[in-house]
């Protein structure tokens, strides 16, 4: 991972573009504005920034700004016209994921392109609700595939291989590198991992996440989101350290899977299937991601609710029944039981 900070962003001009843009909103779906852009500012001076579009107070009401805050507050329609408060400037979407808006700053208008930051969807983790307790069984040894994302064109540069360590503690999940760089986040419900760090850190709703952390001088957003106990995909937003301007961003995306696999139905992380995996599973039953006591192990088909039909797979797909033994059931894993099992 020493490529994190040192490989220079990638530059493509954007030019022409916002003559359109300004002027036609979005003629398809409703627009859903949420989420962290790219933004490639110009005017009195140019540069390049994470630019974030979070919901407030109000109808269709939304404030627009760069990671430390500063920006405006503004109106946008489902159509995607956005106008901006105080008669500073306007603009509009192009589709879901493009927006220009043309503010007035002191006499000077700016124009601000905007594309939504690549793979990223309007739920990316910008505010944090209220942070979940870790899931122990998370930790461990993943084997991850590394590969850069260009912040503007979305270009997905060559995989490289690496071994990650994951530790969780209290309400975060840390993930560090062989060289000792780490990101930490905070559980925001059984599956998503949210991350955000800021330096200096903002205020308010654009504070950092608490306990959120990185080891290494960059300004630092991102998810991790566990499709299973044994897989897990992750994106990172960096930035730089530097006045506005000069700032360069840069996106990774990790797909990771654990080193040793817990088996189906292993919902205590000890390698074994058993009858107390099936117990497991019962008393989690009726609860979904939302819950904190939510096991992602017991979540056999993967929809982030624990129901009968997890309990159905356990059976379906585990359970070997033997003879002898008042219909106890010996699991699939430690199917070796069963002939000596029989035998006697």
């Amino acid at each position: 991972m020493n490529q994190y900070y040192f490989f220079p962003a990638f530059r493509s001009v954007v030019a022409g573009c916002c003559v359109f843009l300004c002027s036609i909103a979005f003629a398809g779906e409703n627009i859903d504005p949420r989420g962290i852009f790219f933004n490639r500012f110009s005017g009195g001076f140019s540069g390049t920034e994470w630019f974030q579009t979070i919901p407030v107070a109000g109808e269709n009401r939304y404030s627009l700004n760069d990671i430390f805050g500063g920006g405006f507050t503004a109106t946008i329609t489902l159509e995607g016209v956005i106008t901006l408060d105080g008669g500073v400037g306007n603009g509009s979407f192009s589709d879901p994921d493009n927006y220009v808006i043309t503010p007035d700053l002191g006499g000077t208008v700016f124009t601000f392109v905007n594309n939504r930051a690549p793979l990223t969807s309007p739920n990316f983790p910008l505010q944090l609700s209220s942070p979940r307790p870790a899931n122990t069984l998370l930790a461990g040894n993943w084997n991850n595939v590394l590969q850069t994302i260009n912040p503007e064109t979305g270009v997905i540069g060559p995989p490289s291989n690496e071994l990650l360590t994951l530790t969780t503690a209290g309400n975060t999940l840390r993930i560090t590198d062989p060289g000792g760089l780490f990101f930490q986040g905070v559980f925001e419900n059984g599956v998503q991992v949210a991350y955000r760090r800021i330096v200096p850190d903002p205020t308010g709703v654009f504070a950092s996440f608490p306990d959120s952390d990185i080891n290494f001088a960059q300004d630092m957003l991102g998810e991790t989101m566990f499709l299973n106990v044994n897989e897990f995909v992750a994106f990172f937003l960096l930035q730089s350290r530097a006045p506005l301007g000069s700032q360069v961003q840069q996106m990774f995306r990790f797909t990771a899977a654990r080193v040793n696999p817990f088996p189906f139905g292993d919902v205590n992380g000890d390698q074994v299937v058993n009858l107390d995996d099936r117990l497991l599973i019962e008393m989690q039953l009726g609860l979904d991601i939302e819950d904190d006591n939510f096991n992602l192990a017991a979540d056999l088909d993967s929809d982030g609710v624990i129901t009968t039909n997890d309990l159905a797979l356990f059976d379906d797909e585990e359970v070997i029944l033997v003879t002898g033994f008042e219909e106890e059931a010996l699991l699939g894993v430690s199917a070796n039981l069963v002939a000596p099992a029989m035998a006697g």
